[in-house]
């Protein structure tokens, strides 16, 4: 039993190790170039849902 705890522990270690690192190495290679979204939608340039688009991606 305790052998089992002792290779439960070892593994559960060992993987958030493993995805820390993922994490870390994640971010690096993010670019920070501008990149352009289009959405569209049928409302009115008056209508909230416009409007709530505009402040979002000022």
């Amino acid at each position: 039993m305790k052998g089992l705890k002792r290779i439960c522990a070892l593994t559960l270690c060992a993987g958030l190790f493993a995805g820390s690192l993922t994490g870390l190495t994640g971010c690096a290679s993010i670019k920070s170039e501008k990149r352009i979204i289009r959405i569209s939608h049928a409302q009115s340039e008056t209508h909230p849902e416009h409007l709530g688009l505009l402040k979002f991606f000022v």
